[in-house]
C-alpha cells in the first residue's frame, strides 16, 4: 500500500475528512477569520482615523491662512472697524466663520450674526446667522501688529466632523473601505479552501496508516506506507514500517520454526519407526545393536523436545534472581569438562581478570557458558586452545569465549542465533546439536539485559563476547 497525498487524491478525499478533520479544517478556518477580521479591523481604524487626521490637518492650514489674512488686513489699516466688511468678505469667500477679540476679550466682529449677505456661489449662500455644528472644526490665533499682540481670532469651519468631508474624500474613502471588505472576503474564501486542504494533507496520511495498521493486525503483516517529509506524521510512518517488518520477520520465523520443528522430528521418528517396522517383519533382526541404534534416536529425539523446552524458558523467562560470581562459575563448568579436554588434547586458558558479580539467574547463565564452551569443544581440532577471559568494562562485565576451531563463514555469521540453524561445514547433525543452544543463549543474555556476539574466521577460529550489566560485590 502506497501512502499517496499528491493533489489529485486530495481533491477526492477532501470531502471525506473524518470528524477530525472536519475539526482540524473548523479550527484552522476559525483562527484565519479572526486574523482575517482583526487585520481588517486594524486597517481600516487606522486608515480612518490617518485620513480624518489629514483632513483636520487640511483645515488648519486653511484656517491659518484666514488669520493670516486678517493679520495683514489690520497691519494695513490699524482698525477693527475699517476692516470688518473685509473681514466679512473673506469669510464668506473662504466659507469660514470668523470671530475677531480685542486684547481685553470684547467680540470685535462675528461673521455669524446679523449678515444676509448674497453671493453668486452656491456652497455659502444663506451663510448668515447659520448655527454652527457643536463638533465643528476651529483654529485659534493671535493677530500681530510691529511685533505687538492686538487681538486673537477663532476660525470655524461651518461644518461639522463629517461635513470635513468632500464628495470626493467620501468616493476615496467609501472605495478602501470596499477594497478592504472585497479582500476580505476573497481572504475568506482562500481560508476555507487552504484549511480543507492542510486538513487533508494531515487526514489523507493518517487514514492510510490507519488502513495500513488494521491490516496488520489482521494478518497481513506485507502492509508498507510511504511517507514523504521529516515530521511526526513520518516517524509514525516509520515506527509502523518497522513495526511491520518486525511482525514479517516474526511470521517467518514463527512459519520456519514450525517447519523446522516438524523437520527435526520427523527425522528420528521415522529412523526409530522404520527400524521397529523392520524388526517385527523380519527383516532386521532385534539385536542389541539395531536396539542401540534405536535408542540413540531416541536420545535425540529427548534431546531435542528439552531444548525446545529450554527455549520456551528463555523467552518467557520468570527466575529467581541471585548474586552469580562468574569467575567461579566458568572454574566450576571448565573444570566439568577436563576430561573431554584432555580426551581431545585440547588446552583451555582462563584470563579471569574481573571480579564482578551479575545478578540473575545461576543455571540459566551456566547452561549459556556450557553451551558457548562445548561449541569450542566441539569445532575445535586436536591440539588447539580455548581461551576464557572476562574484563571490567566500566561497571558491566564482558565474556569472551575463543577458540582456534573450524570457524564460521561470513554468510553464515548472522544466522549463527537463529533457531535450528546450521551452517554446511560445522552445523551438522553428525557433530552439531539441534541448533537450539545459540538461539537459548541469546534469549537468556538479553534477559539479563546483556549482548551477545560472535566473530570468526574460517580456519582460524571463533569469537562468542558476552556483556552483561554487573556489580561489585558488597
Amino acid at each position: 500500500m502506497v501512502l499517496d497525498i499528491d493533489g489529485m487524491t486530495i481533491m477526492l478525499t477532501s470531502l471525506r475528512l473524518g470528524k477530525i478533520g472536519w475539526k482540524i479544517t473548523a479550527i484552522l478556518l476559525l483562527i484565519a477569520l479572526l486574523t482575517i477580521g482583526l487585520v481588517s479591523g486594524i486597517v481600516n481604524y487606522a486608515l480612518d482615523s490617518q485620513f480624518m487626521a489629514y483632513l483636520y490637518r487640511s483645515e488648519d492650514e486653511r484656517n491659518l491662512q484666514v488669520i493670516y489674512s486678517i493679520e495683514a488686513l489690520f497691519q494695513d489699516t490699524g482698525s477693527w472697524t475699517d476692516v470688518q466688511m473685509q473681514i466679512q468678505n473673506l469669510s464668506l469667500m473662504m466659507g469660514r466663520a470668523v470671530q475677531v477679540y480685542d486684547l481685553e476679550g470684547r467680540l470685535m466682529i462675528d461673521t455669524r450674526r446679523g449678515r444676509h449677505i448674497q453671493t453668486p456661489m452656491r456652497y455659502h449662500r444663506g451663510m448668515g446667522n447659520m448655527e454652527i455644528s457643536e463638533d465643528a472644526h476651529q483654529t485659534r490665533g493671535q493677530i500681530f501688529n510691529n511685533g505687538e499682540q492686538v487681538g486673537s481670532v477663532i476660525v470655524t469651519s461651518l461644518s461639522g466632523t463629517q461635513g470635513v468631508y468632500t464628495k470626493e474624500d467620501i468616493l476615496f474613502r467609501d472605495t478602501i473601505n470596499a477594497s478592504v471588505t472585497i479582500a476580505g472576503l476573497i481572504a475568506t474564501l482562500f481560508a476555507i479552501a487552504l484549511s480543507v486542504f492542510i486538513s487533508s494533507r494531515f487526514i489523507v496520511p493518517v487514514k492510510q496508516l490507519i488502513l495500513a495498521t488494521k491490516a496488520i493486525g489482521q494478518g497481513d503483516p506485507s502492509q508498507r506506507v510511504e511517507i514523504h517529509g521529516n515530521d511526526e506524521l513520518t516517524w509514525l510512518g516509520q515506527a509502523l514500517n518497522e513495526m511491520a517488518e518486525n511482525v514479517e520477520r516474526l511470521e517467518t520465523l514463527r512459519k520456519k520454526t514450525t517447519a523446522d520443528i516438524s523437520h527435526e522430528l520427523r527425522t528420528p521418528l521415522t529412523s526409530i519407526n522404520g527400524y521397529i517396522e523392520a524388526m517385527k517383519d523380519g527383516v532386521l533382526e532385534p539385536s542389541p545393536e539395531n536396539w542401540i541404534i534405536v535408542e540413540k534416536e531416541v536420545q535425540r529425539l529427548s534431546r531435542l523436545v528439552r531444548d525446545l523446552q529450554d527455549l520456551a524458558k528463555a523467552e518467557s523467562p520468570v527466575w529467581n534472581k541471585e548474586e552469580i560470581e562468574i569467575n567461579g562459575l566458568i572454574k566450576e563448568i571448565t573444570k566439568g569438562l577436563q576430561p573431554l579436554l584432555a580426551e581431545k588434547n585440547i588446552q583451555i586458558r582462563l584470563q579471569l581478570d574481573c571480579h564482578l558479580v551479575v545478578h540473575g539467574n545461576q543455571s540459566s547463565l551456566e547452561r549459556v557458558l556450557y553451551n558457548l564452551l562445548d561449541n569450542g569443544l566441539t569445532y575445535t581440532l586436536p591440539g588447539g586452545e580455548i581461551r576464557v577471559s572476562t574484563v571490567d568494562l566500566d561497571g558491566r562485565i564482558q565474556i569472551e569465549v575463543a577458540d582456534t576451531g573450524i570457524g564460521i563463514s561470513a554468510e553464515d555469521i548472522p544466522y549463527v542465533f537463529e533457531r535450528f540453524y546450521r551452517s554446511d561445514q560445522s552445523r551438522t547433525r553428525q557433530t552439531g546439536g539441534t541448533g537450539i543452544g545459540l538461539a537459548i543463549a541469546k534469549e537468556v543474555i538479553q534477559s539479563h539485559l546483556g549482548t551477545i556476539t560472535v566473530e570468526s574466521e574460517l580456519t582460524k577460529g571463533t569469537t562468542f563476547r558476552i556483556t552483561l550489566p554487573a556489580q561489585r560485590r558488597r
